[in-house]
C-alpha cells in the first residue's frame, strides 16, 4: 500500500508533456560521490520506474507518462560505515597529517577539512546501499501517490519536488483535504476543522 496521497496544487500545471522530462531529468540522480562538499552521505535523485538501478539515467517521454500519469521512482544512495571505521581511519589520517607538519595538533578549519578528505576516501572503498520508492501523480485529479510510509523519506521527496516542480506544492493528504477532493458540504468542511486526533 502506498504510504501517502497528495494533492499537487499550484499555478503551474504539467498539461505539457514535451517540458516535462526535460524538466524532471535536470533532477535525474547523477553518478559519483553523494552531492555536496564530501559531508554528505546519501545521494538522491529522479530515475526510470523501468530501470531504477541504471548508472547512468536517461528519460524520454514513454519513461515518464503513462496516459495521465507521470510516473518516477525516487532513488536514495546511501554511504554508511561504522563510526568505529571513520574514527580509526580518520586517527590515521591525523597523525600522518600533523607527522608531515611537524606539529602536534590540528586547527578547526584543517580537522574539518581532514574529516571530509577521509569520509570520501571510505566511500570509495564501499559501495552505496541503494533505496528506490516509486512515485505516480495522477495529472487528471492532482494525487500523487508515494510508496513509502517513513518519514525521512516524505521528507527527501518534499525536498526534491519542490527543485523539481518549483511552484506546485505537495499537501500531505488527511481527513480534510479528502472532504474537499469528494466535495463535502461546507457546514461538515467546517466542523472538521474541529476534530481532534483520539487514541484508539
Amino acid at each position: 500500500h502506498h504510504g501517502l496521497v497528495e494533492d499537487a496544487a499550484g499555478e503551474e500545471q504539467l498539461a505539457d508533456q514535451n517540458g516535462g522530462p526535460r524538466r524532471q531529468a535536470d533532477h535525474r540522480l547523477q553518478p559519483g560521490e553523494p552531492d555536496g562538499d564530501g559531508e554528505d552521505e546519501q545521494r538522491v535523485g529522479w530515475t526510470c520506474v523501468s530501470r531504477p538501478l541504471e548508472a547512468e539515467v536517461t528519460f524520454d517521454h514513454n519513461d515518464v507518462f503513462y496516459n495521465a500519469y507521470i510516473n518516477l521512482t525516487l532513488r536514495i544512495d546511501a554511504w554508511r560505515f561504522p563510526s568505529s571505521v571513520f574514527k580509526a581511519a580518520f586517527a590515521e589520517a591525523e597523525k600522518k597529517y600533523l607527522t608531515k607538519k611537524g606539529r602536534d595538533k590540528l586547527t578547526k578549519r584543517e580537522k574539518e577539512e581532514l574529516k571530509v578528505t577521509v569520509g570520501r576516501k571510505l566511500r570509495h572503498q564501499i559501495s552505496p546501499t541503494i533505496k528506490t520508492i516509486d512515485l505516480s501523480w495522477n495529472l487528471g485529479d492532482n494525487t500523487v501517490r508515494f510508496w513509502s510510509q517513513s518519514t525521512k523519506s516524505h521528507e527527501t521527496l518534499f525536498e526534491i519536488w519542490e527543485k523539481t516542480f518549483p511552484g506546485i506544492e505537495l499537501v500531505p493528504a488527511g481527513a480534510y483535504t479528502t472532504a474537499e477532493r469528494v466535495e463535502l458540504p461546507a457546514p461538515r468542511l467546517k466542523a472538521l476543522t474541529e476534530v481532534e486526533p483520539s487514541a484508539f
